[in-house]
C-alpha cells in the first residue's frame, strides 16, 4: 500500500485519471448487469451511492423503421405511446442504448393486426387539444395508427364519441378485451435498444469529471512544472 501511495503521489495527475477510470469501469459493469444502484465504501462517512434511476426506464418495442411503441406499464394490461425513434447520442449510445425518442405519434391501448388505437373519448374541453403546439394536438387527437402503412387517423377536436367510434369501425376496429394491449398481443414485436436516462446521466458525469480534472489538474501540473523548471534554472 505504501508503494502504491508513493507511486500515486509521484504521478498524481495521471493517477486521478486511473482512479476515475476504475470507478467508471466498475459502475458501468454494474449497470450492464442490471444493478439498481452501486455504493462505494467510505470509512469517514456515509457510503457514496450512484443511483441508475431504473424506475424511469421504459420498454420500447419496434413497429417499423423509426417508429416504436413505448410501454408505460409492465403488467398484464398495458398502455403505451407510439413514438418516433432516432439514433442515440454518439459514444453514449454504445453503452446506454442505440435509440432515443424523437416525439410522439399517439397514445394507444388496443391492437388489432397492424392497427394500434385508443378508445373514443371527449377532447372538446382539453386545453392541450385546442391551444397546444401542433405536435401536441396531433398526439392527443390521434385515434389510430397503422404500423404497416404509416396511416395515422386523427379526429377533430370537436369530434363526438360516436364519430370517433365510427372512424374506428370503418377500419374494422373495436374496443374490446380481446384487442387490449397485453404481453401476449405484442409478443411478436422486437424489443428496441433504447437510451436509458440513468445510464446517460452517469456516463455524462464521468466525462464531465474527467474534463474538469483535465482543466484543473492540468493547470496545477503545468504550474508545478513551471516552478520546478524555474528553480532548476542557473542563476544569471
Amino acid at each position: 500500500m505504501q508503494a502504491l501511495r508513493r507511486l500515486f503521489l509521484q504521478h498524481w495527475f495521471g493517477g486521478v485519471f486511473v482512479l476515475l477510470g476504475a470507478i467508471w469501469l466498475v459502475t458501468t459493469i454494474a449497470w450492464l448487469f442490471g444493478a439498481q444502484s452501486i455504493s462505494f465504501g467510505n470509512r469517514y462517512g456515509p457510503r457514496p451511492t450512484i443511483d441508475f434511476m431504473r424506475e424511469h426506464d421504459r420498454t420500447v418495442v419496434g413497429l417499423g423503421e423509426g417508429v416504436g411503441l413505448e410501454l408505460d406499464e409492465a403488467g398484464p394490461v398495458l398502455h403505451g405511446s407510439i413514438v418516433k425513434l432516432e439514433s442515440g447520442l454518439p459514444v453514449l449510445c454504445w453503452i446506454c442504448g442505440y435509440h432515443d425518442t424523437a416525439g410522439g405519434i399517439g397514445m394507444v391501448d388496443y391492437r388489432r393486426g397492424d392497427w394500434f388505437y385508443r378508445e373514443p373519448r371527449d377532447e372538446s374541453g382539453s386545453y392541450e387539444a385546442r391551444q397546444g403546439r401542433a405536435e401536441s394536438r396531433d398526439f392527443i387527437l390521434t385515434l389510430a395508427y397503422n404500423r404497416a402503412t404509416g396511416e395515422r387517423v386523427r379526429v377533430d377536436v370537436d369530434a363526438t364519441f360516436d364519430e370517433q367510434q365510427q372512424a374506428l369501425a370503418q377500419r374494422g376496429l373495436a374496443v374490446d378485451e380481446a384487442s387490449r394491449l397485453a404481453l401476449a398481443t405484442i409478443g411478436d414485436l422486437p424489443t428496441v435498444s433504447m437510451m436509458r436516462e440513468g445510464c446517460a446521466i452517469v456516463q455524462a458525469a464521468f466525462v464531465a469529471a474527467a474534463l474538469l480534472w483535465l482543466v484543473c489538474g492540468g493547470t496545477a501540473a503545468l504550474i508545478g512544472w513551471a516552478i520546478r523548471r524555474r528553480r532548476r534554472a542557473p542563476e544569471s
